[in-house]
């Protein structure tokens, strides 16, 4: 059964290496989705969701992955609170039980537009039919 999913969306659309996800997620429209801007990890708690689909760009990837759980980043030591990205806040919310676990749909940096957007796409369907 399909059912609708809200996908919040993360990047920074003037940083070329970070814009993708952002970008992509305008020229998507897929019914049963819709795209949730983000500015801040915290975006993610604002709505109750203890299991958020999450699009954003993924470095040293070339194409379109599905990463199906948050237990399966990478953590890192941080040294200064620059280094706190999205996967520590995600590790972070899940050790607090503010999400049960995450989705994240990676599209890499740079790459055919048009090839991520089908990709992306694709996983979206499969998704929704399978939450």
């Amino acid at each position: 059964m399909k059912q609708k999913i809200n996908v919040y969306v993360f990047g920074n659309e003037f940083l070329d290496q970070d814009k993708m996800a952002k970008e992509i997620m305008e020229e998507i429209s897929l019914p049963g989705i819709a795209f949730v801007s983000c500015l801040s990890p915290n975006d993610l708690t604002k709505d109750g969701e203890k299991k958020p689909v999450i699009l954003d760009v993924v470095a040293n990837i070339n194409k379109v992955m599905l990463i199906p759980s948050v237990d399966r980043l990478e953590e890192q030591q941080s040294v200064s609170p620059h280094d706190m990205d999205l996967g520590f806040h995600l590790l972070l919310f899940k050790q607090l039980g503010m999400i049960d676990d995450a989705t994240i749909i990676g599209v890499p940096m740079y790459g055919n537009k048009q090839e991520i957007i089908k990709e992306v796409m694709a996983l979206l369907v499969r998704l929704t039919t399978s939450l």
